[in-house]
């Protein structure tokens, strides 16, 4: 199986010896046996040659929003239309999971009670068959402020919080997309918080910092992921 890392973003080159950049924590988390793994800089206008030269695509996070007036946003919007008219497999994180939603009818947009970082819950409204093993819930890092507002037409969801309504969805079986970050871990989380300093504000950092020691279950979704893209749902 070949997976195809579509970056929308990069870590902050001062954080990356440390912590690696955002495709690195993805093929850690996805460290499945036979998996291979191509990254594509789409920030630079990096696509594959063709749809099928990987099997699965995920996206990774993003400083930008997914509706900023960049080509490549735009580009990349047309790019996840083709993929879901093709039936590609796709996992959407964070931006990704916004701009798949933004990209086939749903809204996006600034959540109204402002930013969240740390270890957030998110409680299963309806689970699919690839979400083995079973859970009532599950806590991952997020860090974002856009959000999902509106699911688009089709999309089923699987996840919601008080915070995130739409925290995970899918679209049919070829799209499974989620805000958090199952790849990050609590002390890049806080390191990064403490660098977003002046735009998140200390109350926010102290308020969230408890949450960056808790166990997180990106075991789990990793499991859910790389199930859903087999199609291994027995």
């Amino acid at each position: 199986m070949k997976i195809g890392i579509l970056e929308c973003g990069h870590v902050r080159p001062q954080l990356q010896e440390e912590f690696g950049d955002y495709a690195d924590m993805l093929k850690m988390l996805l460290n499945d046996a036979g998996t291979k793994f191509q990254s594509y800089d789409i920030t630079n206008g990096q696509y594959p040659h063709a749809i099928d030269d990987c099997d699965a695509y995920i996206t990774t996070g993003s400083k930008h929003s997914v509706y900023d007036e960049e080509s490549w946003v735009k580009e990349f919007e047309q790019y996840v239309r083709q993929l879901h008219q093709h039936n590609k497999k796709l996992i959407g994180i964070c931006f990704g999971h916004q701009m798949i939603a933004q990209a086939l009818g749903g809204t996006v947009g600034k959540a109204a009670c402002g930013w969240g970082i740390g270890s957030k819950a998110v409680h299963i409204a309806t689970a699919h068959a690839c979400m083995q093993p079973e859970l009532s819930s599950y806590k991952l890092f997020v860090s974002h402020q856009d959000q999902v507002l509106t699911l688009p037409q089709g999309a089923e969801l699987l996840g919601s919080s008080d915070y995130c309504p739409n925290a995970l969805y899918r679209v049919g079986d070829n799209i499974l997309s989620m805000q958090g970050h199952p790849e990050f871990n609590g002390q890049y989380c806080r390191v990064l918080a403490k660098a977003r300093e002046a735009i998140l504000g200390k109350e926010l950092i102290a308020q969230a910092e408890p949450t960056f020691q808790q166990a997180v279950d990106s075991q789990t979704i990793a499991a859910w992921i790389v199930r859903f893209i087999k199609g291994n749902q027995t």
